[in-house]
């Protein structure tokens, strides 16, 4: 992966379950990171801000390129409660690390340049989705910049369907092991 899901994506993972350090990165238009929602078990995270200089995450060739976006080092190669990657990867040596453990019905934001990696602690299942810049209508500081009227209720149309009767999403998964 690229460190961004493109739409909802439904995350599947048994217990211990860790994919690699990764880079959230701006894949997708106007995508400013990702969130993900637990709707079972318990996931933890060890996130690294965007200041964090690859080299510092064992990253190939020092990040010098823009598909470097994934690290071998494993921040979780001793279990959730140690630090043992630099066992396998001497070179590792990151400033910060942010950690969180998040739990069934926790949301995790990780903005688009902050390096992550997760570890499911037991089978967990989550939802997944890009979130974009500011909604229309919000000035920077969160105020409105006009006044937005709701918009008329859409006429009968014969053939058009209505809410009710749209067909359900399908939502893209991936397994992590």
């Amino acid at each position: 992966g690229d460190g961004l899901p493109l739409r909802r994506t439904l995350r599947l993972g048994g217990a211990g379950a860790r994919p690699a350090l990764r880079r959230c990165t701006l894949s997708a238009p106007g995508s400013e990171g990702f969130w993900d929602c637990a709707l079972l078990g318990r996931r933890r995270w060890r996130l690294f801000p965007p200041t964090t200089l690859p080299a510092a995450l064992c990253v190939p060739g020092g990040g010098s390129s823009a598909s470097s976006a994934e690290s071998p080092a494993d921040c979780f190669a001793g279990g959730p409660d140690a630090w043992a990657v630099q066992l396998q990867h001497t070179g590792f040596a990151p400033q910060e690390c942010w950690e969180c453990e998040q739990m069934m019905g926790d949301a995790v934001v990780v903005p688009a340049g902050w390096w992550y990696q997760t570890y499911d602690d037991d089978r967990t299942l989550s939802i997944s989705a890009p979130y974009g810049s500011l909604l229309p209508g919000l000035s920077d500081d969160g105020g409105r910049d006009e006044v937005l009227e709701a918009p008329a209720p859409l006429p009968d149309v014969p053939g058009h369907r209505t809410a009710e009767e749209e067909e359900p999403e399908v939502l893209e998964w991936e397994m992590c092991d």
